[in-house]
């Protein structure tokens, strides 16, 4: 990510691009700048540039286990007034689930140093990417889609433990962007969002300005998470029903 940002530092032109897609991962194991911001911020002001332009953005960060990374590009994103639709991917990959983030972490990322030379990864407190504030300024955005993986616990520091709360608040400010009419929400992170099965249920009843709603958590295959959403799964077909009983119009 440190090398698209700057790249794109030299790319100052404004409202240039209606559409954008880009896939890099945090790789503070590959730099001595220790600063999120200063590792991301020809990104950021690249895509703050191209406020009143672009409507769809793709961002794929197949590492991101710094929080504040994941709030500065947000923040960014916030400020695209016309952006329509906006898919992001964390941590989430179409072949391998999170256990293969420390493999990925120590040596793919590092393949070009020595063995012997290379980082190890090194545990978190915790992950809580601050989404919620930025997305709640998207009033135009029409459609999102959210894939996303939490790191499992053996990549938290001894006794810490994930608390997946954040992705309540997800569910709430979705709630308040109007003009959104499709959702698409995938995980394999089923074991870790199991306890708030009944919450999220409540957050999905409560979408009332949506046309469709898909979601599809399920646990981690690589470690033989073993989950149900029954609940979920039968709200999801309810609300589904529900709004496409709505007159057109309302949309």
């Amino acid at each position: 990510m440190e090398t698209l940002s700057k790249g794109l530092a030299h790319l100052t032109q404004s409202d240039q691009l209606q559409s954008l897609k880009f896939e890099a991962s945090d790789e503070s194991v590959l730099t001595l700048e220790k600063k999120p911001w200063k590792r991301i911020e020809g990104l950021c002001n690249f895509i703050k540039n191209q406020k009143d332009s672009l409507r769809k953005l793709h961002a794929y960060i197949p590492l991101a286990l710094e929080e504040n990374t994941i709030l500065h590009i947000t923040e960014a994103v916030s400020k695209l007034n016309e952006l329509k639709k906006f898919e992001f991917r964390l941590n989430e990959c179409d072949t391998c689930g999170p256990v293969i983030l420390k493999s990925y972490f120590q040596d793919t990322l590092q393949k070009e140093i020595p063995e012997s030379l290379r980082n190890e990864f090194q545990p978190i407190k915790s992950w809580n990417p601050s989404i919620t504030k930025p997305l709640m300024k998207l009033q135009n955005l029409n459609e999102f889609i959210f894939k996303f993986q939490i790191p499992s616990q053996s990549y938290l520091k001894q006794n810490q433990k994930n608390q997946p709360n954040w992705f309540l608040d997800v569910m709430r400010a979705l709630q308040g962007l109007k003009k959104l009419n499709k959702i698409s929400i995938t995980s394999r992170s089923g074991k870790e969002l199991q306890s708030l099965e009944k919450k999220i249920c409540s957050l999905v009843l409560g979408l009332r300005e949506i046309r469709e709603i898909r979601m599809v958590i399920t646990g981690d295959i690589y470690l033989y998470d073993n989950v149900n959403f029954t609940c979920l799964n039968q709200t999801l077909r309810e609300v589904n029903d529900r709004q496409s009983t709505r007159s057109a119009f309302m949309f």
